[in-house]
């Protein structure tokens, strides 16, 4: 039996007028009756808290500052059926200003928030969480990810699916952090016998190093791999537009945080 997103939501009971729709639905046979009621029933009654770190095997640079390692969070919700689902924050301070400390904070205060509360009215527990989430969005990000992590569970499909995705998979790019163009053309190489096709490259200093970068780096991957560059905000916004229309030549496919995220006029401009 096939049902949509749309119908598995709303026999959850996550939907409005889902129970004066189940009496008329064709799909809603006493077993699913079963299976909806136990959905419904089911609460929060465990959130784990995990903290590690990977160190990088060589640094990562950025206009705004390095990366050595990624210092995560993990959380793992569990409720009363035995069912869990699992999510991952990677805070790096110079992007959001959090760290791993405010983070495993932030997931504490949160875990009392959704304790005992039922785990498939996301956007309602998300709401609860409140102000949190401008503090510590990584934070946030991670019970978010668990809990639609556990809401494919209980509808036994991959999360892809349930939000009406058809592709199993999907191609990206691997990133090149700040480096000179020499040494970033031949990262970029490196990708290349990877397998990638997709290339981006952090850009976001001297606009003058910063197209000489890309230049070396459309030199070694030659013309038909998508070349994509990431400022980290690094640009103002007269340096931006002119490096931009610089590297018009070299099929740069987009441009990633040209200018300070806050800076909408700019951005527009």
């Amino acid at each position: 039996m096939k049902i949509s997103r749309q119908q598995f939501l709303k026999f959850l009971g996550l939907g409005v007028g889902a129970a004066a729709m189940a009496d008329k639905l064709a799909w809603a046979s006493p077993r699913l009756a079963v299976a909806r009621e136990q959905a419904r029933q089911m609460k929060i009654k465990k959130v784990e808290i995990f903290s590690f770190d990977v160190p990088l095997v060589e640094p990562f640079r950025i206009s705004i500052g390095t990366m050595y390692a990624a210092n995560d969070v993990l959380v793992r919700i569990t409720t009363d059926s035995g069912l869990y689902g699992i999510g991952e924050a990677c805070p790096f301070p110079p992007i959001t200003g959090e760290t791993q400390d405010s983070n495993i904070a932030a997931a504490r205060a949160i875990r009392e928030i959704l304790l005992d509360k039922d785990p498939l009215n996301i956007e309602g527990l998300i709401d609860g969480i409140g102000n949190i989430v401008h503090a510590n969005p990584s934070a946030v990000a991670a019970f978010d990810m668990a809990l639609y992590d556990l809401l494919g569970k209980v509808a036994g499909l991959p999360l892809y699916k349930l939000l009406g995705g058809y592709r199993s998979s999907f191609e990206t790019d691997l990133t090149t952090g700040l480096n000179t163009p020499e040494k970033m053309a031949a990262s970029v190489k490196e990708s290349l016998a990877l397998g990638y096709r997709q290339i981006k490259i952090k850009v976001g200093e001297d606009p003058d190093l910063d197209l000489r970068r890309v230049q070396a780096v459309r030199q070694a991957i030659g013309p038909e791999v998508k070349l994509r560059i990431d400022a980290n905000q690094g640009w103002s916004v007269s340096q931006a537009i002119s490096a931009l229309k610089r590297m018009e030549p070299y099929q740069v496919e987009f441009c990633e945080q040209p200018v300070k995220d806050s800076d909408i006029y700019g951005l527009r401009q």
